[in-house]
């Protein structure tokens, strides 16, 4: 006889056996007990899991309204920066817009003065 018959065979009268006590007084009792228990930890099971989720649903509310908080903040931060550069920018721009012109005024009044050299070295050459 193989391994696995005597195995197979063991199998059968253990389940037999086991099937045969189930159904006396005490397997009945044994059974209900077992449901009984099943049952119990069913319902905990249950419960933890109905718990769980509530915090779990409660932590990502609390997430969500820091986020939504934290995204405000920033925008707020932000338009204020783009604000101030481009105030910083336009500072700038109108201070080189006057240096410009100052040295336009000073590069015309230049010219004026170098062509009118020119214009009285030319007369007196006359």
């Amino acid at each position: 006889m193989s391994k696995n018959r005597r195995f197979f065979g063991l199998g059968l009268v253990a389940g037999a056996a086991i099937g045969y006590w189930l159904n006396t007084e005490k397997g009945k009792a044994f059974r209900k007990d077992v449901a009984t228990m099943a049952g119990e930890y069913s319902d905990e099971l249950s419960a933890l899991a109905k718990e769980n989720a509530l915090r779990l649903s409660d932590n990502l509310a609390t997430a969500m309204k820091d986020g939504q908080s934290w995204v405000s903040g920033a925008r707020g931060t932000l338009k204020n920066s783009i604000h101030e550069l481009a105030n910083t920018a336009e500072h700038k721009v109108d201070d080189l817009a006057e240096k410009l012109e100052t040295g336009l005024g000073k590069a015309r009044d230049k010219v004026k003065e170098n062509t009118s050299r020119l214009d009285n070295g030319k007369e007196k050459k006359k």
